[in-house]
């Protein structure tokens, strides 16, 4: 306790006033100041004054961060985006990342009174598996623009956007593109070659 207007002195917070009108201010550490007059009522007796708490700054960043990543604080959904940047109340907290070509985040994060927190936490991308068939069978498969084998054929490959081509000696190319996510890590393509039109 401190006075700050007033002909008043604080000694061991007791607030001695020697005017009519004493302003004190009252702090503690981790909460805001609270400044105010004593009124006529409070001389003589104890004054009780509430202090509100410095809430706590909490910044998370993902590398690499994804514009659509989903933030959850204790089940609730607070944010789509690419990092979390917020003031909190004093607490622990139950966080989930969830950024879709890479694996769900889940972290207790404890902060404390005016605490800034800054975390980082580095993604896992996806493992996932593509099968794909064709008919006729024996059809190329280029994935991303790399030969990776004939149909039918399983491949593991990262979460992500992907590119397909399918072709055989004949038949009309097939192009597709697919997403390999945490939500579907397992894509199965079956195409079907048309003859080339002579």
């Amino acid at each position: 306790v401190r006075v700050v207007g007033g002909f008043s002195i604080a000694i061991s917070n007791v607030v001695y006033g020697l005017s009519d009108k004493s302003r004190i201010a009252v702090s503690a550490q981790g909460f805001q100041e609270e400044v105010r007059d004593l009124t006529e009522k409070e001389k003589g007796g104890n004054t009780v004054v509430e202090l509100r708490e410095i809430p706590g700054h909490l910044i998370i960043k993902t590398t690499p961060p994804f514009e659509g990543t989903r933030w959850k604080i204790n089940g609730q959904r607070v944010a789509i985006a690419a990092g979390f940047d917020r003031k909190m109340a004093s607490g622990t907290y139950s966080l989930e990342i969830d950024s879709p070509f890479y694996e769900v985040e889940k972290r207790s994060i404890k902060i404390a009174r005016a605490e800034q927190k800054e975390i980082i936490i580095p993604f896992r991308l996806v493992q996932g598996e593509l099968t794909v068939t064709s008919v006729p069978l024996g059809s190329s498969v280029t994935l991303n623009d790399n030969d990776v084998g004939k149909t039918p054929l399983t491949l593991k490959i990262d979460g992500g956007k992907h590119q397909v081509k399918t072709q055989h000696k004949g038949y009309q190319t097939i192009t597709d593109a697919l997403e390999i996510t945490n939500l579907a890590k397992e894509v199965t393509r079956n195409y079907r070659l048309l003859h080339q039109r002579a």
